[in-house]
């Protein structure tokens, strides 16, 4: 991955040394997360999941860990170098979670989905204004959205219907 600025550099350079990565953890991490995880199991990770367009403006750093119930996961850093707030960064986040959750599918196998916990380091000479919640991106429609993100998705099973059942549909029968 290239790093285009010094910062980034600065930062790369020393969140891929565990000692300091586990330092930079336990000292941003929620106590809840940490008590989670089996820090002995800290691994660099160095697969990018920042597309080609983002490359210039984010450095992103992801480590594996064990969890205290067994179950990898993964801490996924992203370090936001840009002078303004990204009203799309929990977006972003959303897009780059999914990417690694693919990479996990398709190179570990499916057994589970691997936890992700993200945190964005933000280095912007103005304190940040973006929203760090996805919903507050769907306006007015933020209660809507989180319960159908959230809800498992309605099946609509046709073996299961019966003659009778779809002599009730007007239209669509």
């Amino acid at each position: 991955m290239q790093v285009t600025t010094p910062h980034d550099l600065y930062f790369k350079a020393n969140l891929v040394d565990v000692r300091i990565a586990k330092d930079f953890f336990t000292t941003y991490l929620p106590e809840s997360i940490q008590k989670l995880i089996l820090w002995d199991s800290l691994r660099f990770a160095k697969e990018s999941f920042v597309d080609e367009e983002l490359k210039e403006n984010i450095t992103d750093i992801l480590y594996t860990v064990e969890t205290t119930q067994g179950k990898n996961a993964y801490l996924y850093l992203l370090a936001e170098h840009q002078a303004t707030s990204d009203p799309l960064m929990p977006f972003r986040r959303l897009k780059y979670n999914v990417s690694i959750m693919d990479h996990h599918v398709k190179n570990l196998g499916f057994k589970e989905l691997p936890l992700i916990y993200t945190l964005v380091y933000y280095t912007g000479a103005k304190p940040y204004r973006g929203s760090c919640d996805l919903f507050t991106l769907f306006g007015e429609h933020q209660a809507l959205a989180r319960s159908i993100l959230y809800e498992p998705f309605q099946l609509i099973e046709v073996n299961q219907l019966t003659d009778e059942m779809i002599e009730t549909h007007r239209l669509i029968k």
